[in-house]
């Protein structure tokens, strides 16, 4: 445990548990003060990638704007395969890097530096690939300046590579700046959305690099870009080499994709989730999705069923040549509230060509696991924070498909 003796000792420690979802993220909820967050204010994101692998590196500056000093609680949502791979906290000026540990011994390590009435900084997994974080002290009327770093493995989209990041700061930051570097690509990366940041990448020796800064910065637009593949699909590419102590070998598979024409469904389940935790869902673009989608199905019959910690209401409609108005009216005025069962749903209730399933994954009350029927479902899912293991279970377990808004266009996601 040597390793973990600093002023301030800062532990990765991987638990299981249940985290209430925040609106905006990351945050840093304020757990003595009277109001709900404290500001974040300074955002500065650092982007390296390397083939079809990134790092991504943020560090946040959070204010206390009181005359006391604040407790607070990071919560700090990881997308779908995303791993922390670093977490870092200022403590009186100091930079203390945090120590990876298993469950126990971080338990044991926390424990034992509380007695000695220092506070350590703990960053805990939780349901749903989500991390939170207690931190303490926060100086009155100073920063807080917290860096985590983490890796992901890009997304094959046709011949390119997607980065996507989504950011949802509905607060205004003083100070915002972006520095992404592609290394070893052969052609410019490029940004494949006008909602993306405008990002404009400058040609190296040997890569590209793009930095983007703004100050009482309010967007929450996404910062993504596309990378050109360099390899044909049916190559393998491997990479070795040594990290010490130990020695690793990686490999990126791209098989040759096959696909056929989908039949146009009759008969639809849409499973809609309007528990609390489903109002963080970006619904405006769900709804864009279901009404592309519709109009190349052009009639069915659909049967919609919501639930949170269970079935709350079902109600049947007919789509009459892409027009689902009364539905989408429906879906529009919903309201979200309570918790969520997903155990509380059978699939074998409601017969259907396919079943469409929007909902995070996440369950928070009684049985977590829904029953399935022979019936494929298609799961969309736009919250950051989702147990994406088991929504992807899910749809392969039918034969169905995982569609995380998050990280696709949704152009594709029609597709």
């Amino acid at each position: 445990m040597k390793k973990l003796h600093f002023t301030l000792p800062l532990l990765l420690c991987l638990t299981i548990s249940i985290k209430a979802q925040n609106s905006e993220v990351p945050s840093l909820r304020i757990s003595n003060g009277p109001v709900e967050y404290l500001k974040l204010d300074i955002l500065s994101i650092s982007v390296d990638v390397i083939d079809n692998i990134a790092t991504t590196t943020m560090e946040m500056s959070f204010y206390n704007s009181t005359n006391r000093i604040l407790e607070g609680e990071l919560n700090f949502p990881l997308g779908e395969g995303e791993t922390v791979s670093r977490f870092a906290m200022y403590v009186n000026g100091a930079l203390r890097e945090g120590v990876a540990v298993e469950k126990e011994k971080g338990t044991e390590a926390f424990e034992s530096v509380v007695r000695r009435g220092v506070d350590p900084g703990l960053l805990e997994m939780t349901k749903g690939n989500n991390f939170k974080a207690r931190v303490y002290p926060i100086r009155p009327k100073g920063y807080k300046k917290i860096i985590i770093a983490f890796e992901s493995e890009l997304r094959s989209v046709e011949d390119h590579y997607l980065y996507l990041l989504p950011l949802n700061f509905k607060k205004e930051l003083s100070s915002f700046s972006v520095h992404v570097s592609v290394n070893q690509s052969e052609s410019e990366p490029f940004v494949p959305d006008n909602k993306f940041i405008a990002l404009r990448f400058i040609k190296q020796i040997g890569y590209y690099t793009s930095d983007f800064s703004a100050t009482n910065y309010t967007s929450g637009s996404p910062l993504g870009f596309t990378i050109q593949q360099k390899h044909q699909e049916d190559r393998i590419v491997t990479y070795k080499g040594t990290v010490e102590p130990v020695a690793y070998f990686y490999a990126d598979l791209h098989p040759p994709k096959a696909s056929r024409d989908k039949i146009q469904p009759r008969k639809i389940a849409l499973y809609w989730d309007v528990s609390a935790s489903a109002a963080h869902s970006d619904i405006k673009m769900e709804i864009e999705l279901l009404d592309k989608y519709f109009k190349w199905v052009k009639n069915a019959d659909i049967r919609l069923i919501t639930f949170a910690n269970t079935v709350t209401n079902r109600k049947s409609y007919v789509i009459d040549k892409g027009n689902w108005q009364n539905l989408k009216q429906e879906l529009l005025d919903l309201n979200y509230d309570g918790a969520t069962q997903l155990g509380s749903l059978d699939l074998n209730k409601e017969p259907a060509d396919e079943i469409i399933l929007l909902t995070d994954g996440i369950s928070d009350y009684g049985k977590d696991r829904i029953v399935l029927s022979k019936t494929p479902v298609y799961v969309i899912n736009s919250n950051q924070s989702a147990n994406h293991s088991y929504l992807r279970n899910i749809a392969r377990s039918s034969n169905g498909q995982y569609i995380n808004l998050n990280e696709t266009t949704l152009h594709d996601a029609v597709n």
